[in-house]
């Protein structure tokens, strides 16, 4: 007897982390692939650091890093009751506030993540081809 295997479903969280720049819902979907290359309807997380903008070009990180360990604490409860998440990250804030969010987060989900490219517009990988090629020497 033989049995076929069901494919494992996830469940799509899809995090937009605006800032220097807002990221639609629409841009995140279109950089996946479309609804279609998701499981289920994926549920949706906000996070607005540019709210901060102003105390953060002032050198002031307090509010923005009380925002962005907030944010990181609400995210991790909904990942801990939703089981196979796949984390989809999508945004473009201040460097400090995106390795912050990840650190706070924890190392317990895979994040996917998709950038802006100025070149095309849009937040999907431009490309898989190899790029860069790299040979060892003796040490």
């Amino acid at each position: 007897m033989t049995t076929s295997a069901t494919p494992k479903t996830t469940a799509p969280v899809i995090v937009r982390h605006h800032g220097l720049r807002h990221v639609s819902e629409r841009d995140v979907i279109e950089a996946v692939g479309g609804l279609a290359a998701l499981d289920s309807i994926p549920l949706q997380v906000e996070i607005d650091s540019a709210a901060h903008a102003q105390d953060v070009e002032n050198a002031g990180w307090g509010a923005s890093h009380g925002g962005v360990w907030q944010a990181a604490r609400q995210l991790r409860e909904k990942l801990q009751v939703t089981p196979d998440a796949r984390v989809i990250y999508a945004g473009l804030a201040e460097v400090p506030q995106v390795v912050a969010l990840g650190a706070y987060l924890g190392d317990e989900w895979t994040v996917e993540t998709y950038d802006h490219h100025r070149e095309t517009g849009g937040w999907g990988w431009l490309s898989n081809k190899q790029t860069l090629s790299l040979e060892t020497t003796g040490l």
